[in-house]
Formats: C-alpha cells, sequence, structure tokens
C-alpha cells in the first residue's frame, strides 16, 4: 500500500482587525468530496455502500461455447456470491455469455442471459464444451392469500379474530430466491453412485421434487430419472438428505410449505 505523508507548515496566524470594524464572515468551507460525507461506519444517509454494489459490464463473446462446468453451479443477481440466487444450473447446461465483470484477485464474473434476465457466475464456472443438459425452467412463484381484514374493535367477533392463526396457503407454492445452506460433496456423490450403473459405465439425471420444511430441510420425491433401471432416483432421494436451504428466501420470505425443483447428475466418468 502506498501511504502518503505530507508534512504541512502551520498556518500562518491572521492579523488582528483593526479596532471599529465590522466583524468579517467566515469563507465558505469548499464543497466536501463523496469520500467525505461518506462516514467509515454507520446507517445514516451517507453510509458507504459497500464494494459489490459497483461494478461494470463489459460486453463479452467468448470464441467458443460455454457450458456449466460443476455439479451446481449457482447464478446470482450481481457479480458478488454473497448476493441472492437466481437459478442452479446442473453439470453441461450450454450458458449464453453476454459480458464479464473484473474484480480483481480472481474474482472474475461473466453475465449471462436467462430467464429475460441477466444474471452472474463465476468464471471457474464455466467451460469450453458442448451442451449434454436441458437448462432448468424458470420457477413460478404463488403468492399466497393475504388474511381478511381484521374487523373493527367492540365488535361480536374481534377477540376471535385477533387470536386467531395466520391463515395458511391452500397448497405449496414455488420457491424462487432460494439460499443453500448445505448441498452434498463430491464424495457423496461416489457413495451415493448406484453399483450397476457404475459397473456399466452408466451416466444418469434426476429431477427431485422438494417441499421445504420451516428449518430449512427438503422433503423430496423423484419427478424424473433418466436413464430408469439403475437406480439412480433411490440415490438421488438418498443424497436428498443432505440437501438444506435457509429458513427464509433472500426477500425474507418464509420457506416452510414451498415448493423447489432441485436438478442431481450423476457422471460416470
Amino acid at each position: 500500500m502506498d501511504i502518503d505523508v505530507s508534512a504541512e507548515e502551520p498556518p500562518a496566524q491572521a492579523a488582528p482587525e483593526p479596532p471599529g470594524a465590522p466583524p468579517q464572515a467566515a469563507p465558505a468551507a469548499p464543497p466536501s468530496s463523496p469520500q467525505a460525507l461518506a462516514p467509515s461506519s454507520g446507517n445514516g444517509p451517507f453510509a458507504p455502500h459497500p464494494h459489490t454494489d459497483a461494478y461494470t459490464v463489459l460486453q463479452y463473446t467468448p470464441p467458443s461455447q460455454l457450458i456449466s462446468a460443476g455439479d451446481h453451479v449457482l447464478a446470482h443477481v450481481r457479480p458478488d456470491a454473497a448476493s441472492p440466487g437466481v437459478v442452479m444450473f446442473g453439470p453441461g447446461v450450454a450458458l449464453t455469455i453476454t459480458g464479464r465483470v473484473s474484480r480483481g484477485f480472481a474474482d472474475d464474473w461473466y453475465a449471462i442471459a436467462w430467464n429475460n434476465q441477466t444474471a452472474f457466475i463465476r468464471q471457474q464456472d464455466a467451460t469450453p464444451g458442448t451442451a449434454t443438459a436441458p437448462p432448468p425452467t424458470a420457477a413460478h412463484v404463488i403468492v399466497p392469500p393475504r388474511a381478511p381484514p381484521k374487523p373493527p374493535e367492540g365488535t361480536q367477533d374481534s377477540a376471535e379474530t385477533t387470536n386467531a392463526p395466520p391463515p395458511v396457503a391452500s397448497g405449496p407454492f414455488e420457491l424462487s430466491g432460494v439460499r443453500w445452506v448445505s448441498r452434498p460433496s463430491r464424495r457423496d456423490y461416489e457413495r451415493a453412485f448406484p453399483q450397476r450403473a457404475l459397473n456399466s459405465g452408466q451416466s444418469g439425471r434426476v429431477t427431485l421434487d422438494c417441499t421445504a420444511s420451516g428449518s430449512g430441510g427438503l422433503d423430496c420425491s423423484v419427478a424424473n430419472e433418466l436413464p430408469r433401471g439403475y437406480g439412480f432416483g433411490n440415490a438421488a432421494l438418498n443424497l436428498s438428505r443432505q440437501f438444506r436451504i435457509a429458513p427464509t428466501t433472500s426477500d425474507g420470505r418464509p420457506v416452510a410449505g414451498g415448493h423447489v425443483s432441485v436438478p442431481v447428475e450423476f457422471r460416470a466418468n
């Protein structure tokens, strides 16, 4: 770090004003710079913005097709791993790269187009290749019904309405903006890989339909299994115990009773 050490001379003492002279107004202070207005900490109106708020997306087209490189590639709202997730890709999904963001210190991101919006993934999560998996579909969010308005105080049913529990959604609703707390490791995938498929060198893909509990655990069932007959569905259900999400979404909604689709990919190579 460069340190600028300046040796300033002490300010000259102002000459005394002659007797009877009217007091002179102090000169106006120069406008403060934005840095001077922003305190180092606090939540006031001039609180500094975090580093993640400032970034520049440069137009970029890769020389070859890029695909998702990992089992669970999470795209974020901003080029920041702490920002909310938008969608999770399995391995081998073709990515539409529209730009890139360089944050320094190997913190580089790609801007991608997905579901008519822009999201961001780390550059190390993309690799040249040919797509082997379809992209996930956009989740449709169903808003739970709102609680009925409270009647005025003094009515016959006011006490019952006050003590009544909040209404519950009539059925599972699709979750968006989930925050993943834990996911299976590569070691977990190796242990769960069906032996018959492993002996045959067969890869597989499973989509789990999961309902979230209030603590973030997932109760899952097999929605789709390809190919059938190798035991990939049961293997994915065993792995579902390792998936856990935060009790609330990125915008503060509770996940209890919400529905989320989880892709599980088994690769034999």
